[in-house]
C-alpha cells in the first residue's frame, strides 16, 4: 500500500475521531483517540524508536508547551490591565506543573484550563 493512497473508511473514522476529541474537550468526557497512531504504525510500521519519538515530542509536546507559557502570559497579562475581570492570577507553580505534565497532582493548578492534559 502506498504512503499516499487513502481508504474511505479509515479517512472516516479519523473525522469522527477528529469530532469526537473535540467534543471530548468542550465537555470532558474521556475518549480513547489512539487509533490514528495505531493505524500509522500499521500502515507503515517503524524503523527507529528514537526517530519516532522524536517526531511525536516536536509535533505535540513543542505545541503544548507553546500553548501553555501563551495561556499563562494572557491570563497574567489580563489580570495586570483589568483586575475586575480577572481577578486571580496563574501561578508559577501552576505553569511548572503543566509544563511538566503534572497537572494531575497539583490541585491549584486544575481551574486553569481542564481540556490541556
Amino acid at each position: 500500500m502506498s504512503a499516499d493512497r487513502h481508504i474511505p473508511w479509515v479517512e472516516g473514522l479519523k473525522g469522527v475521531a477528529m469530532i469526537g476529541v473535540v467534543f471530548a474537550h468542550w465537555t470532558d468526557i474521556f475518549l480513547l483517540s489512539g487509533f490514528g497512531l495505531s493505524f500509522a504504525y500499521f500502515k507503515r510500521g517503524v524503523d527507529s524508536w528514537s526517530l519516532w519519538y522524536q517526531r511525536r515530542f516536536a509535533k505535540i509536546i513543542v505545541p503544548y508547551w507553546i500553548i501553555i507559557l501563551a495561556t499563562f502570559l494572557i491570563l497574567n497579562g489580563l489580570h495586570q490591565v483589568a483586575t475586575q475581570r480577572y481577578p486571580e492570577t496563574v501561578s508559577s507553580t501552576t505553569l511548572l506543573a503543566y509544563l511538566t505534565l503534572t497537572r494531575n497532582f497539583v490541585s491549584s493548578s486544575w481551574s486553569l484550563n481542564t481540556s490541556l492534559w
